[in-house]
């Protein structure tokens, strides 16, 4: 299902029981994306979600550099003495669960070497622990960003549950820019909603159920729920 199927369902829906109700895509979407994070992070030992494969997407060619200074790993950084590198830019938004963001793997771009993700803590007490595997090569995620202390490598990919469908990559790793004249981007709405088949009406009944609550509270006479803020597409 495409995010503009999802919105249109809910829309007709919540028309039945308020015909005059007027929303606006940004808002049934944005109770969408907020309703299917604490869904999956529910949800997620049940659904078996590594075996859904259909739901992970691969992010290839993200440039890694030397973290700097300013950094908010700095403090990490003085404390194991050594140079940290971190991806040049943040990774897009991925699903999470109790353990922290869903990655199902960090690799080069050759899969020649793959490094094993943890958070700031559990990577400082596996760094420090003399009975662990001190040829596997570890990362964290933070703050949005990959960070590999001790390990310079120039690209690395990675395979997780995003939030969004990404737009395709051309293999030389430059993205498409231009969506109006490349046929590989999608318009926004016209992207798939990445969640698992089975949870997509339990969103949509959380949805339907927010909005009534909100719809009610309206002063009379009114019937708009942010008609100015529409997602273009």
């Amino acid at each position: 299902m495409t995010k503009r199927e999802a919105i249109s369902q809910i829309k007709h829906q919540f028309k039945k029981v308020n015909a005059d109700a007027i929303l606006s895509n940004k808002l049934v979407w944005s109770l969408v994306e907020k309703h299917s994070k604490w869904i999956i992070h529910r949800e997620r030992e049940k659904l078996k979600i590594f075996q859904l494969i259909n739901l992970f997407q691969t992010k290839p060619c993200i440039e890694v550099i030397e973290a700097p200074l300013i950094d908010s790993c700095c403090d990490l950084k003085k404390e194991l003495k050594c140079k940290i590198y971190r991806t040049k830019n943040k990774i897009p938004e991925i699903y999470s669960d109790f353990s922290g963001p869903i990655i199902k793997g960090v690799f080069s771009l050759d899969f020649s070497t793959e490094f094993k993700i943890y958070n700031p803590k559990e990577y400082k007490r596996v760094s420090n622990d003399i009975f662990s595997n001190k040829n596997e090569l570890k990362g964290y995620f933070y703050n949005s960003y990959l960070y590999f202390p001790d390990k310079h490598i120039d690209k690395i990919q990675i395979e997780a549950m995003f939030i969004d469908e990404l737009d395709e990559e051309t293999s030389d790793c430059s993205p498409c820019k231009d969506c109006e004249k490349d046929s590989k981007c999608k318009k926004y709405l016209d992207k798939k909603w990445i969640i698992p088949d089975r949870l997509q009406a339990m969103v949509i009944g959380e949805v339907l159920k927010e909005l009534s609550s909100v719809y009610i509270k309206l002063p009379e006479g009114s019937h708009e729920i942010n008609k100015n803020e529409n997602i273009k597409g």
